[in-house]
């Protein structure tokens, strides 16, 4: 439920965007503090994210949201294939 709720507030998030370093700094804090809260696979997904956006240094800002919702995409994916009794990766 933790995670559920994190990832929705990163779907939130990616609607606010950012043109300046510290705003694209913010985003990848939440990304990272989503991670925290998800499932191993989730998480892999969000600290991936959060680490792209750092390494862009600013440079990717007008596609930061796009990155933000693919990773919250991914990671939902990968948490719905890693619940408990769905080994086959099924939903």
């Amino acid at each position: 439920m933790r995670t559920a709720n994190a990832l929705a507030a990163l779907a939130l998030l990616a609607g606010c965007g950012g043109t300046t370093d510290p705003a694209t700094e913010g985003a990848a804090d939440r990304l990272e503090e989503a991670a925290e809260q998800s499932t191993p696979a989730a998480a892999e997904e969000l600290d991936r994210a959060a680490d792209n956006l750092r390494a862009a240094d600013g440079s990717v800002t007008n596609n930061a949201n796009a990155q933000i919702n693919a990773a919250v995409e991914r990671a939902a994916d990968a948490q719905a294939n890693e619940t408990p009794g769905n080994a086959a990766g099924e939903r």
